[in-house]
């Protein structure tokens, strides 16, 4: 397999499991949680997608700096999650 067919499928197969993951996100804390991980899953690969496209094609430095991006991406959207989770558990 190559890359960018990994990446393509993880894509698809993470929107379906976050569609399915919407439809019960108000039940329970934990499934939001899934449903914020996957829709993660899809912007990461997405933009991983892209910067190594654009890396192998125009510029090299856009991998490293994808990552640091993605990085950033992933550390604000699980503090946003956390602290969403810490309001509920202290009332």
């Amino acid at each position: 397999f190559s890359l960018k067919r990994l990446l393509k499928g993880t894509i698809v197969i993470k929107i379906f499991m976050w569609i399915y993951c919407l439809f019960y996100r108000k039940k329970s804390s934990s499934v939001r949680a899934l449903a914020t991980d996957h829709i993660s899953d899809v912007v990461a690969n997405a933009f991983l997608l892209f910067c190594y496209l654009i890396s192998i094609f125009f510029w090299p430095y856009m991998d490293p700096l994808g990552g640091i991006a993605i990085s950033f991406f992933l550390m604000y959207n699980w503090y946003n999650e956390g602290s969403i989770e810490v309001k509920k558990l202290s009332g």
